[in-house]
């Protein structure tokens, strides 16, 4: 059945009929209201980590008939919120608290006639997440590796934006995305200040950046101090082969010996170029 009117009753009749002996039985009556016409739109008014203000538009066909606004907050699977509005009510805003930072919530708005719901309007809405925690770096010459916790880590849309800035005049700035909660920055310049911020993203809501300021480290004092070590280290060496000989321990103990000075030393080396 089509171009029937919202929120109208009508009233079915069911008969079996004999087109034989022309014999009727009994009519079965179903009533039934169709569901009434909804116009309106969800919309955000204020959101924090915690809290969601909502508001909708009123529904105004020429014609609408309804008894009642009906919106159900989904706070989960499990539980849901339902609270009424009257048509005649000026405030069409729901105001939500403790919630979780970073989370999304599904949000229904009916109309309804004799209780009878209008097809849902139906949006998500999100929380601001949360700052990162325990956000610390690791410094060297050219790179620097930033480490942090994720606040809610069961939240897998959630993902980090890095940003830095440097005092070297080369680079005002770089940015990054990550979904990983670890980035190296690399290519930097030794001896430079650098400021490094990471900001939780949901969507398009970004949360309070955590943020350091840190002092790259100096190649040159590092190839000087490692310098002084590898003649430290060839001494000791010269100082065992000497002590080798003199004990007359098996060269293949000694010869052991020197090599594992020399991979410490090549050791040495690769970390000073980093």
């Amino acid at each position: 059945l089509s171009m029937m009117k919202p929120a109208t009753e009508y009233v079915f009749s069911l008969t079996n009929t004999s087109k034989l002996l022309g014999w009727k039985s009994d009519p079965v009556y179903l009533n039934l209201t169709t569901p009434p016409v909804i116009s309106s739109m969800l919309e955000v008014g204020k959101i924090t980590t915690t809290s969601l203000k909502l508001k909708f538009t009123p529904t105004d066909v020429d014609g609408a008939r309804f008894e009642k606004y009906e919106f159900v907050f989904s706070v989960n699977d499990k539980v849901n919120i339902t609270l009424t509005k009257d048509p005649n009510d000026k405030s069409r805003s729901f105001l939500f608290k403790n919630l979780k930072p970073g989370r999304k919530y599904k949000c229904y708005l009916f109309t309804v006639y004799n209780s009878v719901r209008s097809s849902p309007v139906m949006k998500v809405f999100i929380t601001y997440p949360e700052k990162v925690e325990n956000f610390y770096l690791i410094a060297r010459s050219r790179s620097v590796k930033l480490f942090w916790t994720a606040h809610d880590p069961t939240l897998p849309y959630i993902y980090y934006r890095i940003s830095y800035s440097g005092t070297d005049g080369l680079k005002s700035s770089e940015s990054f995305d990550t979904s990983q909660c670890q980035f190296l920055a690399s290519h930097l310049q030794p001896s430079t200040w650098y400021t490094f911020s990471v900001t939780a993203v949901a969507d398009d809501l970004e949360s309070e950046s955590a943020s350091t300021t840190v002092l790259t480290g100096s190649t040159g004092i590092h190839f000087y101090t490692d310098i002084q070590t590898c003649i430290i280290l060839l001494w000791f060496q010269r100082l065992l082969l000497c002590k080798c000989t003199e004990l007359k321990i098996p060269w293949q103990k000694c010869h052991l010996a020197n090599i594992s000075f020399l991979i410490a030393m090549a050791l040495l080396i690769i970390i000073t170029l980093l």
